[in-house]
């Protein structure tokens, strides 16, 4: 009788895990889409703003390219910090760090499946999960 109610208990615990997983996931690609929705919107109302108060119109593509641009370079110049200082702690070496750093740059711009850039993993996630979930991409 006590091995059923305890089987009773995991399984309505795993189920209540389940859904509560599922759900999130949702609400997190709903409030993705939110999030970039009032971004747009906040971009146009911006423009908007700026055109009344200088008389000059600013091109909303050309703006946001001028954005992705300044992002590029911030991650670019991010990494290569991280790097040079991987290979000052001798984590690294000069040639190891500059072999990164072009692999980094060789590879396709084209975002993750998944909420928040995170890759379905359907197999195990190592030790004691032996029923997937989500992980980190390993590319």
């Amino acid at each position: 009788m006590k091995g059923k109610k305890k089987l009773l208990l995991i399984v309505t615990l795993a189920a209540v895990l389940l859904m509560g997983s599922l759900g999130g996931v949702a609400l997190a690609q709903d409030t993705e889409e939110e999030e970039a929705a009032a971004a747009n919107t906040l971009l146009d109302r911006a423009l908007v703003i700026y055109e009344e108060n200088t008389g000059v119109a600013i091109d909303a593509e050309a703006l946001k390219d001028a954005l992705r641009e300044a992002q590029q370079e911030r991650r670019s110049l991010a990494l290569q910090n991280y790097l040079d200082r991987l290979v000052e702690e001798g984590s690294l070496t000069q040639e190891q760090a500059q072999e990164y750093e072009s692999w980094i740059e060789s590879k396709p711009d084209v975002p993750l499946p998944g909420p928040r850039g995170m890759a379905p993993f359907p197999g195990r996630m190592g030790k004691g999960h032996a029923w997937g979930g989500f992980c980190a991409p390993t590319r």
